[in-house]
């Protein structure tokens, strides 16, 4: 266990869940108001040790992408 087992990790992942709200703020007024109602998604990241990443989110049907191997960061959306 502890930070020795830590370092030692190659790769991991993690899966969740969101939801996420529309907001606006108005001329004038500085707080922030809701906007419609919360839509659902989720997610997934995969890493590899150091710098390969993948991110995929997918919330209310559209599709967010991106990842990097390091050298080169790309990302990719269905709107």
């Amino acid at each position: 266990g502890g930070v020795g087992a830590l370092d030692s990790l190659k790769s991991m992942y993690a899966v969740g869940q969101v939801r996420m709200f529309g907001s606006a703020m108005r001329e004038g007024d500085d707080s922030v108001h809701p906007i419609g109602r919360a839509e659902v998604g989720g997610f997934v990241l995969w890493q590899k040790n150091p710098d390969l990443w993948h991110f995929e989110l997918v919330v209310a049907g559209f599709k967010v992408s991106a990842g990097s191997d390091g050298k080169v960061a790309w990302t990719q959306s269905s709107s």
